[in-house]
């Protein structure tokens, strides 16, 4: 059965529903704040219900009338069938008439005081100098009902708030939001900001504890949970997603970049046109076949790799979503092989990502969060690969290996950004060093052409030594 995303708002409280596990439709229910309303025989009205419902691309909702009301009163609809389209966002309404022979009432239940209030998260992290937004939110027991509230954040220091739930973090710290309805009803979350990421090209939230950066053409997303935002990111070639993600939202990825993506085991659906005509040519999933919903690779030619050992791949699930999908199984649990291990130096603290590929196709990677530590990459076939190592606010490196035997060995040591003697500092003689460059009395080797290269356009020139220069003053 596909699971459809559907938003609704509701004036009144009531929500579409299903009286009987066997009934074809839910029954919808009148919003009539100035009271009852009498249909006089021959009489037509449009009927509002309050409810304002953001459907799925592609999908249309149809209102029929009861057959009950039909037989016992003559109410029913004008139009015979109604039709809502999925991009219409104004309130239903429904075209009643009376074709009895008696007046008809029509009312509704009055509804009781909110008993509680609750905001659907209660954390929240993001990157320094990112906005976010708190939007969902819910009475009891109401939960359809958005109701009206006031923001106050405890540090405005750290996080800003505005009264539409929007969210901007000013600097790194804590901060708790509180949220009050106009009955008096509140409740609060936290929020944490993180330093902003050094050497990153974008960087922000995408989710209560979901946060994303995107460096040298590698998208990286770290926490877990859902993922229901829409991306676009025209830098990413590869993205990096945790475990614990439970979802894709639909167009998440659509018209990117993306040429290659492992889907974590923990993902149960991918949203519509989740990857359509985008650059997408591999995806990988670890684990057992999710959801893929409609149009997900529409117009894309593409690989996919499944494992060959769990049941839930089957016939039905491999299709093509409106692209051109080629399906390989791969074996899930690796074969004994090669190992190789080796030290790690950096110089400031965060993740290094270190990944073993062949032929650009990521086979192994590992990350290392000691400054200076050990890395292990087991179970590899012989042959020939490249490893690349990357950190924030380093220079990503690379080294070609050869794995001949049961084990082989490759240190590796990464240069701070502007840190071009290596000493694992940024002062004043590597500036020293970018200007004797620039006059032509030294040579850099490509590690230091990296370092050298503050601003990233591919050369070193007066900005670099500026920015250099810049980093020593503090600014």
């Amino acid at each position: 059965m596909m699971e459809l995303k559907i938003k609704i708002v509701s004036r009144s409280g009531h929500v579409p529903s299903y009286e009987t596990e066997g009934s074809a439709g839910a029954d919808l229910r009148a919003w009539l704040p100035e009271g009852p309303v009498t249909l006089q025989p021959g009489e037509r009205r449009l009927i509002p219900t309050g409810l304002f419902v953001e459907l799925p691309p592609g999908i249309e909702a149809q209102i029929r009338a009861r057959s009950g009301l039909s037989i016992k009163h003559g109410i029913t609809m004008i139009n015979g069938v109604g039709t809502v389209d999925s991009d219409y966002r104004g309130e239903w309404n429904v075209p009643l008439v009376n074709l009895g022979q008696e007046a008809y009432t029509i009312q509704v239940t009055k509804l009781q005081n909110p008993t509680a209030f609750a905001l659907n998260t209660d954390k929240l992290v993001i990157y320094e100098g990112c906005d976010a937004y708190v939007e969902d939110y819910r009475l009891q027991p109401y939960p359809s009902i958005i109701p009206t509230v006031s923001w106050e954040s405890s540090n405005e220091d750290a996080v800003l708030v505005d009264q539409s739930g929007g969210v901007t973090a000013r600097k790194p710290g804590t901060a708790v939001l509180t949220a009050t309805t106009d009955g008096g009803l509140s409740d609060s979350l936290e929020v944490t900001v993180l330093p902003a990421p050094q050497d990153a090209d974008t960087f922000g939230n995408c989710g209560a504890t979901l946060l994303y950066t995107c460096a040298n053409g590698v998208l990286t997303v770290t926490g877990s949970g859902d993922m229901w935002d829409s991306w676009c990111y025209d830098k990413c070639h590869r993205v990096l997603l945790p475990e614990g993600l439970t979802g894709i939202s639909s167009y998440a990825f659509s018209d990117s970049d993306v040429e290659t993506l492992e889907i974590p085991s923990s993902t149960r659906i991918i949203g519509v046109r989740a990857f359509a005509w985008s650059k997408l040519e591999q995806i990988r999933f670890l684990g057992s076949a999710p959801t893929i919903q409609a149009g997900a690779f529409e117009e894309l030619t593409l690989t996919a790799y499944y494992p060959q050992d769990d049941p839930s791949w089957t016939e039905a699930v491999m299709q093509d979503y409106g692209g051109s999908v080629t399906w390989i199984p791969y074996a899930s649990q690796p074969q004994q092989g090669c190992t190789l291990t080796g030290s790690l130096t950096t110089f400031c603290e965060g993740d290094a990502l270190l990944e073993l590929l062949q032929d650009d196709e990521i086979l192994a990677c590992t990350t290392v969060s000691e400054t200076t530590g050990s890395y292990t990459l087991a179970q590899l076939p012989m042959g020939s690969y490249t490893l690349r190592v990357s950190k924030a606010g380093h220079v990503t490196r690379t080294y070609r290996i050869t794995l001949e035997a049961e084990a082989a060995a490759q240190d590796v040591k990464l240069h701070l950004k502007g840190d071009i003697s290596g000493d694992g500092k940024i002062n004043l003689v590597d500036m020293l060093l970018v200007k004797s460059f620039l006059l032509g009395d030294a040579t850099f080797n490509d590690t230091q052409m990296s370092a050298a290269d503050m601003n990233r356009d591919d050369k070193v020139n007066l900005m670099d030594v500026y920015l250099i220069k810049s980093l020593l003053m503090g600014a």
